[in-house]
């Protein structure tokens, strides 16, 4: 069967719809866990894979997205109905183990992401 959610990173509590997802449907990981859709969630949002305690973080691309508002179920739809991502770039929020990394561009405008051994 085709995979209908993606998870991006191993550490992440919420995938991707691959497609349209049906409130009360069963479908199953990648690696074989199954998952009760509890709500319609539209391809390409996300989906909680765990239940995730009200101001627990949020975590897509292995990185922190946000907080949730209040308590998110597993199978429930993540947006920002339940996802709290206003001010999270500020520095008390930022995940202390993100590097920054300098953006600048070639002469031919290119963006280039200078990584820390200077390449």
């Amino acid at each position: 069967m085709a995979a209908q959610v993606i998870i991006i990173h191993p550490r992440d509590n919420v995938a991707i719809a691959l497609r349209d997802l049906k409130k009360g449907e069963e479908l199953f990981l990648p690696d074989g866990r199954p998952l009760n859709i509890s709500a319609d969630i539209a391809y390409s949002h996300k989906v909680s894979l765990e239940d995730i305690p009200a101001g627990a973080a949020v975590i897509k691309y292995g990185e922190i997205i946000g907080e949730a508002k209040g308590p998110i179920r597993k199978g429930e739809w993540v947006h920002k109905h339940n996802l709290d991502i206003e001010d999270y770039n500020t520095p008390q929020k930022l995940d202390r183990r993100i590097r920054w990394v300098i953006v600048c561009h070639n002469r031919e405008g290119e963006r280039i992401w200078r990584r820390k051994c200077g390449r």
